[in-house]
């Protein structure tokens, strides 16, 4: 019995260190789209063109996440037809640090450090 507690112990503290690595990964959205809203001033880039150089510079992940919750919509669309806002608004559904599911997940276990038994 000693060896299981052991085990799951270890097991959690492996998880625990794995989303500190995620957690610390992934920047707020609005910081983010800021930088993008930045550079995208200082090379005059038209307003027509922006979504289409934000979803070229996202990593694979987040371009198909996009792309997944534009055909989900009513009615479906298009990843390359979302407007700027339209990603904008995406970006801070999914990864806004109020609403980052799995990082308050990660807070309430971390916090509540429960042990088996």
């Amino acid at each position: 019995m000693e060896d299981l507690i052991r085990m799951i112990i270890e097991q959690l503290n492996l998880q625990r260190q794995q989303m500190e690595k995620l957690i610390a990964r992934i920047a707020p959205a609005t910081d983010y789209l800021a930088r993008f809203q930045t550079f995208a001033r200082a090379n005059s880039e038209p307003p027509d063109w922006l979504p289409q150089i934000f979803l070229t510079n996202q990593p694979t992940a987040t371009y198909k996440l996009l792309s997944a919750l534009a055909a989900q919509q009513f009615p479906p669309k298009d990843i390359n037809e979302l407007s700027m806002n339209g990603i904008a608004s995406f970006m801070e559904n999914q990864f806004d640090p109020r609403r980052f599911i799995v990082r308050e997940r990660y807070k309430f276990w971390s916090e509540m450090q429960c042990t088996p038994g």
